[in-house]
């Protein structure tokens, strides 16, 4: 479910061929297009996009607070 959300929600930036119209290459090289690097970057999804809400940038992708939980409830029970 973790993948969907983060597929949905921040990959058309985070990708190694990001799709969003701006971004030539993933903000800050943080690329989430594959479910090991999903796992790798789990401490950065979390503080960005569940703590800070930062992310996404201006909420683009319109990530809501549910799937914000899903992601908290995911990086708390070990981004496994």
């Amino acid at each position: 479910k973790v993948q969907g959300i983060i597929q949905q929600r921040c990959a058309s930036c985070h990708a190694a061929a990001p799709t969003q119209p701006g971004f030539a290459t993933a903000p800050a090289g943080i690329k989430l297009d594959t479910p090991e690097l999903i796992r790798q970057n789990a401490v950065k999804v979390n503080m960005q996009a569940v703590q800070l809400k930062a992310m996404p940038i201006g909420n683009m992708t319109q990530m809501t607070e549910e799937e914000r939980a899903v992601v908290g409830t995911w990086f708390q029970a070990g981004a496994k």
